[in-house]
């Protein structure tokens, strides 16, 4: 078996014992299920983040919607991570939202939980001088308003 850089799978004319034939097929189905459970979280992610960049902007999904040409029905499957947009769609959120296509892709805090989160604010802190630290602060109690 030859498997390239495009996940082509030829097979070679050589006489393998069946349960290895049986054994590459399972391996197959396991690296296609994982890659495919894998697309779903970045999927989910991707919605996400599109709904916390909404959020900020204080958009409604009716109201993205609208601007981008599209129904609040699809905004909200985006949203839940049941549609990926395509490119042209991404580049209309984008513009709307006053973001770069690659902020859609900044979801690593995403997958972070809260003691998490809380534990790399405390890390950053740490190192801040006086003004950065009263910088800080003003921002944190604007956004927990």
């Amino acid at each position: 078996m030859v498997v390239n850089s495009i996940r082509k799978v030829e097979y070679v004319n050589i006489n393998l014992p069946i349960h290895w034939f049986i054994n590459l097929l399972k391996i197959r189905i396991i690296i296609r299920t994982t890659q495919e459970v894998n697309d779903m979280k970045e999927l989910d992610l991707l919605g996400k983040r599109i709904k916390e960049l909404r959020k900020n902007r204080r958009f409604s999904q009716e109201q993205l919607a609208e601007k981008a040409g599209i129904s609040s029905k699809y905004v909200s499957r985006i949203e839940m991570g049941h549609h990926f947009p395509s490119i042209g769609i991404l580049g209309k959120l984008g513009h709307i939202l006053d973001v770069e296509l690659k902020d859609f892709f900044e979801f690593a805090h995403l997958e972070k939980s809260a003691k998490q989160l809380k534990t790399d604010i405390r890390k950053m802190l740490d190192g801040a001088d006086v003004e950065k630290l009263k910088l800080a602060a003003k921002v944190l109690k604007t956004l927990l308003r």
